[in-house]
C-alpha cells in the first residue's frame, strides 16, 4: 500500500471519531447528511477544509488532522469514496434485512391466515356434520314417532268400527217420555268397539294399573275370557277407556252406532227380537248368563257392531236428564253438565221386555253402581 494511503487511513478514522464526539456549543457533530454532502462536493474537486468551514463542522480541536486532509489530495477522495461505498453497502444491507424481515412478517401473517382459514373450514365442516347428524336424528325421531302414532292408532282401531260423520234419527215419539222428541242429530265421525269389553281385556287393564277387580269377578257364570266384563261401575268403565287410549261413547254416538241413519227400532231392523238376534230374558230358561261377545251375528247393527241389544247394559259418557232431548243441541250433544245418574243403553240378558231392547231406550243408574248385568264398550 502507498505511504500516502496509509496516512489517509490513519487520519480518516480519527476524523470520524473526533467528529462524532464533538461537543462545541457553536458547532454541531458530523452527521450522515454532512458525509453525503462532502462526498458529493469532493467529487466536484472542492477543498475539504473549505467545505468543513462552510458546513460549520466542529474541527476546532483537530486542526492538524484538517491540514493533513488538505495535503492528502486525491488519495483523500479515494478514501472518502470507500467510506461512501461502505455506507451504501450498510444501507443496502439494512434495507435487504428490512425487506427480508418484512417478507418474513408477511409470510407469518399469510401462514396465520391460511391456518385460520383451515381452522374455520374445519369448524364449518364440523358444524355442518353436526347439523346433518341432528337432521338425521330428527328425521329418525319423527319417523319413530309417526310409526308409534300409527301403531297406537291401529291398536286403538283394532276391533273398532268407523261411524262416519253425518245425521241420524235420534229418540222416538212412540217410546217413553224421556225419548221424545224424535229429531235429526248431526255427529262428527268416530270409532266404536265392535264388541263389548271382555274379561280378558279387562284383566290386562287390572294387571297394568293395579285397578281393583269388578264385582262378580270370580262368578262362574260370567268369568270366562270372552264374556263381557260385568260388575263394573261407570268410574271403572271410564278408567279402562282412558288406560286404553279411548273414551266412553256419548249417548248419541251409542244410539247412532246401534240403529244407523234410517231410524230403525232395533239394531237389525224393525222386527221383534228372538233368540237368534239377542241374549235377553225371554230365553232365560235356555241361557242363564251373559253370552260370549259376538254370539248373535244376526243381530248386528247397520255398521256391524255386535250386541247392541241384550247381553249387558252399557255405560255411556252422559249424565242422565229426563227431559234433556227437549233442549239438547242438534249437533254433537254431550248430555247435561251434571246430574245424579249416568246413562245406560242396550238392555241385558235378564231383560224380559222387547221394549227395553229398542235402540232409543234410555236407562240410568248411580255411577257407583255395580251389578252382574252392567258392562261397557269404548269409543274413540
Amino acid at each position: 500500500m502507498p505511504k500516502n494511503s496509509v496516512i489517509i487511513s490513519i487520519l480518516l478514522f480519527p476524523l470520524v471519531f473526533v467528529a462524532s464526539v464533538a461537543i462545541s456549543q457553536e458547532r454541531r457533530p458530523l452527521s450522515v447528511a454532512d458525509v453525503e454532502f462532502l462526498l458529493k462536493e469532493i467529487v466536484s474537486r472542492k477543498r475539504v477544509a473549505e467545505l468543513i468551514e462552510e458546513r460549520g463542522i466542529n474541527f476546532e480541536a483537530t486542526g492538524e488532522i484538517r491540514g493533513r486532509l488538505e495535503k492528502a489530495g486525491a488519495d483523500t477522495l479515494v478514501m472518502l469514496a470507500l467510506v461512501r461505498a461502505s455506507q451504501e453497502f450498510v444501507k443496502k444491507k439494512f434495507e435487504q434485512q428490512r425487506r427480508l424481515a418484512e417478507e418474513r412478517r408477511k409470510a407469518e401473517e399469510e401462514k396465520r391466515r391460511v391456518e385460520e382459514e383451515r381452522k374455520t373450514a374445519e369448524e364449518d365442516a364440523r358444524r355442518k356434520e353436526e347439523e346433518r347428524q341432528r337432521r338425521v336424528e330428527r328425521a329418525i325421531r319423527v319417523e319413530r314417532e309417526r310409526r308409534k302414532a300409527e301403531e297406537e292408532e291401529m291398536e286403538r282401531r283394532a276391533g273398532m268400527v268407523l261411524i262416519e260423520a253425518g245425521e241420524f234419527w235420534m229418540g222416538s215419539n212412540d217410546g217413553r217420555e224421556n225419548e221424545k222428541p224424535r229429531r235429526r242429530v248431526y255427529l262428527d265421525g268416530f270409532y266404536i268397539d265392535r264388541y263389548e269389553v271382555t274379561n280378558s281385556q279387562y284383566e290386562k287393564f287390572m294387571k297394568a294399573t293395579g285397578h281393583e277387580a269388578p264385582e262378580f269377578w270370580s262368578d262362574w257364570s260370567s268369568n270366562e275370557p270372552e264374556q263381557p266384563v260385568v260388575g263394573v261401575s261407570w268410574h271403572d268403565a271410564e278408567a279402562y277407556c282412558k288406560w286404553a287410549g279411548r273414551r266412553l261413547p256419548t249417548e248419541a254416538e251409542w244410539e247412532k252406532a246401534a240403529r244407523g241413519t234410517d231410524g230403525r227400532k232395533y239394531p237389525w231392523g224393525n222386527g221383534e227380537p228372538d233368540g237368534s238376534k239377542a241374549n235377553y230374558y225371554f230365553w232365560w230358561i235356555f241361557f242363564t248368563r251373559t253370552a260370549h261377545v259376538g254370539s248373535y251375528p244376526k243381530g248386528v247393527s247397520p255398521y256391524g257392531v255386535h250386541d247392541m241389544a241384550g247381553n249387558v247394559w252399557e255405560w255411556v259418557a252422559d249424565w242422565y236428564g229426563e227431559s234433556y232431548y227437549q233442549r239438547a243441541p242438534s249437533r254433537n250433544p254431550n248430555g247435561p253438565e251434571f246430574g245424579p245418574y249416568r246413562v245406560l243403553r242396550g238392555g241385558a240378558w235378564l231383560i224380559a221386555f222387547y221394549n227395553d231392547l229398542r235402540s232409543s231406550y234410555r236407562h240410568a243408574e248411580n255411577p257407583t253402581y255395580r251389578h252382574h248385568y252392567l258392562g261397557f264398550r269404548c269409543a274413540w
